[in-house]
């Protein structure tokens, strides 16, 4: 249990991460956050799959389609705000 409780605060440690990083734009910050996404639904649809996994993997996936969405914004010659 204690591993499990370690491994959610290790997801919640990428996702602030992602977060704080995606707003500068560049293509490194991109790709860490796909890495994030990627790996949190692999590992939410291998486990016993429950109706908080579903919402959990709905949300997951909106937000990797919008990231794919705005993939143009992580370009190399775009400039910092």
């Amino acid at each position: 249990m204690l591993v499990i409780a370690i491994l959610m605060f290790g997801n919640v440690g990428a996702f602030i991460l992602c977060g704080l990083i995606i707003g500068k734009r560049s293509r490194w910050a991109f790709f860490i956050a796909l890495i994030v996404l990627g790996m949190n639904i692999v590992l939410t649809v291998t486990d016993q799959f429950g109706w908080i996994d579903f919402i959990t993997t709905l949300i997951d996936l909106a937000i990797l389609g919008l990231l794919i969405l705005d993939r143009a914004k992580y370009g190399k010659n775009t400039a910092t705000l």
